[in-house]
């Protein structure tokens, strides 16, 4: 590590941050990326707490099934993404109470994070030739979401769940 990377974990840590330095930082980026892709979309979009992705079969699946595009894109780069289900599963119990930053953003009218997450995922599966549809649809709903009354909101909804229906008993 260098001297001046201690010194600033030091300074951090004196001043009550809990801290801690990692070789692998691109890898630790994208294991964020992939956590904040599989809750945050389907949060906002259902406006439910994120324990809640626990409770339901389906939306687990769509955000394990959005976790494993954004860890095929981060193999392609060298960045192996272990344990995707299981580390889900912790992230969701570990904040069941929580509302997700990107449903808090819809509640309050502010621009959300989609295009930095699902869009970001998209653009280097576009580039790396690995397919990112389901990131592709989360951003392309969230995105207008917004926009959309409730009817809309609901159609989106059901959509969501019928197509993973559809893919679950197809690869059954």
């Amino acid at each position: 590590m260098h001297p001046l990377m201690a010194t600033l974990l030091n300074i951090l840590v004196r001043a009550g941050f809990d801290v801690e330095s990692s070789s692998r930082i691109e890898n630790e980026i994208w294991n964020k990326l992939l956590i904040n892709i599989a809750i945050n979309p389907l949060t906002a979009i259902f406006d439910i707490k994120n324990g809640q992705l626990l409770e339901d079969d389906v939306l687990l699946s769509v955000a394990c099934d959005a976790a494993v595009e954004v860890a095929a894109v981060a193999n392609k780069l060298g960045l192996p993404i272990a344990d995707i289900e299981s580390t889900i599963k912790s992230v969701c119990r570990n904040t069941a109470e929580n509302h997700s930053s990107m449903l808090q953003d819809i509640k309050s009218g502010r621009e959300t994070e989609i295009d930095s997450l699902c869009g970001a995922v998209v653009r280097y599966g576009e580039k790396l030739d690995v397919a990112a549809q389901l990131n592709h649809l989360l951003k392309q709903c969230v995105k207008s979401f917004p926009m959309s009354g409730e009817a809309e909101k609901e159609d989106m909804r059901f959509t969501i769940r019928r197509i993973v229906s559809e893919v679950q008993r197809e690869a059954v």
